[in-house]
């Protein structure tokens, strides 16, 4: 699983949102969770950054524990890495930002 093409078009494979890791990441919107496997396959920080809109810094923070709570920002990480809408239909509208025990999307299981 590596990245894809140019710098504007590098892109997370597809079925790394299969694996149940991330979808346990993202049902409880544990970005640092979904960062640091990214790394072990071979996403350099600065390449998250630059899908996400964030700076080297800001995704080492994360990686390192520092939360995400801006609904701006999760839809832009979600937006930059292509994470998928899952098979039930949610829109990117119905992104809950209640507690943490919240599915990130309406109906992610």
């Amino acid at each position: 699983m590596t990245l894809a093409g140019h710098e504007r078009t590098h892109h997370v494979a597809d079925e790394v949102w299969d694996r149940p890791d991330m979808q346990a990441a993202l049902a409880i919107r544990d970005i640092g969770r979904v960062y640091r496997p990214l790394q072990r396959l071979g996403h350099s920080q600065n390449t998250i950054g630059t899908l996400t809109g964030q700076s080297q810094p800001e995704v080492w923070g994360i990686i390192h524990g520092r939360r995400v709570q801006s609904y701006d920002v999760l839809l832009r990480i979600a937006d930059g890495l292509g994470v998928p809408q899952g098979n039930t239909g949610a829109e990117r509208t119905e992104i809950i930002t209640g507690d943490d025990r919240t599915p990130f999307w309406r109906g992610w299981s």
